[in-house]
């Protein structure tokens, strides 16, 4: 089938009326309405409810997988044309990275930092996504690696994880509110349970069953959506926030303290730099990734526990 059919078909999607499209592409409307039945005869499905009684097109469900599935394509065939041009031409190279949405970016940006002082020829492409569409894009080739959080990948056998730093919950507070006179670094859950606490949801069932192994019950005086707005109370000063580590400094709070909790370690999601196995890696991302790994591994990672969290109070 002409590839051109997937073109004009997110045109068609996108317009919701062949009549938009037919303007838009300079296409006549009988053409877009045959490229219609053949790309259904294609793939035995109707892509588009009939006699829905409104005049804007409505997907089918099938029509939805298409639609999504022709902008991967669409996408992907533009990028090879770019980056083969770029390479022909002798210009520009292109390094795209992915980072998961719900992550704050500044932890990836020392990497790209790093990486664009000793190739600054290099263009650098971002891209903001959920985990299943990073791992679709890779797979497309859309782009060339992941900056995730993920507690594990078992699911995702075509996925190569090229560095992991492992994170656990902390006691973080604004430092001149509580613990003052305290130069410990590690605090007692009994110790705890004296100071109104924040957690998140997600890791509420956790500490509760960790404050009632120790004969303490947990009482929250905050239950917050997510480590942001958990940072966010702690930074207001309102109490003692139960936070992953790595995430103050990557969420932009590095002016609080914070405290190891003493007894046991609670595991969070760590912070990996993944990449598809299967998928052929140009030296560009290469070179980003040996960047990664050498990073991963010295202090000089910013959200490294041996290097920038190394002043607890």
């Amino acid at each position: 089938m002409n590839f051109q059919y997937y073109v004009n078909y997110i045109a068609i999607v996108e317009e919701g009326s062949l009549t938009s499209a037919s303007n838009k592409l300079g296409v006549a409307q009988p053409a877009l309405s045959n490229q219609i039945k053949a790309m259904e005869q294609v793939y035995n499905t109707r892509l588009f409810h009939r006699g829905s009684g409104s005049h804007r097109l409505e997907l089918t469900e099938t029509g939805r997988i298409l639609y999504e599935k022709s902008k991967i394509m669409v996408e992907a065939e533009n990028s090879a044309k770019n980056e083969i041009a770029n390479h022909v031409n002798g210009t520009r190279t292109i390094l795209k990275i992915g980072v998961l949405d719900s992550l704050d970016s500044r932890g990836l940006m020392a990497l790209i930092n790093e990486y664009s002082e000793q190739y600054p020829e290099t263009e650098i492409v971002l891209r903001e996504a959920s985990l299943d569409e990073l791992i679709k894009m890779m797979g497309s080739g859309l782009i060339d690696a992941s900056f995730v959080r993920v507690a594990e990948l078992p699911q995702y056998e075509d996925l190569d994880v090229i560095f992991s730093l492992h994170d656990y919950l902390v006691a973080c507070y604004q430092k001149d509110v509580f613990f003052i006179g305290n130069n410990s670094p590690s605090v007692t859950i009994s110790e705890l349970a004296k100071f109104p606490l924040c957690v998140s949801g997600k890791n509420l069932p956790l500490m509760r069953t960790a404050f009632r192994e120790q004969g303490s019950m947990f009482m929250p005086r905050f239950v917050g959506p997510d480590t942001n707005a958990c940072l966010l109370w702690a930074k207001a000063g309102k109490g003692v926030a139960l936070v992953p580590l790595l995430s103050i400094r990557m969420h932009g709070f590095s002016d609080l303290k914070y405290k190891e909790i003493q007894g046991r370690e609670f595991d969070a999601a760590s912070f990996s730099m993944i990449a598809h196995k299967r998928q052929h890696r140009s030296e560009t991302i290469n070179k980003f990734l040996n960047i990664c790994a050498e990073m991963g591994k010295s202090a000089h990672f910013p959200i490294s526990p041996e290097g920038i969290f190394s002043d607890k109070q």
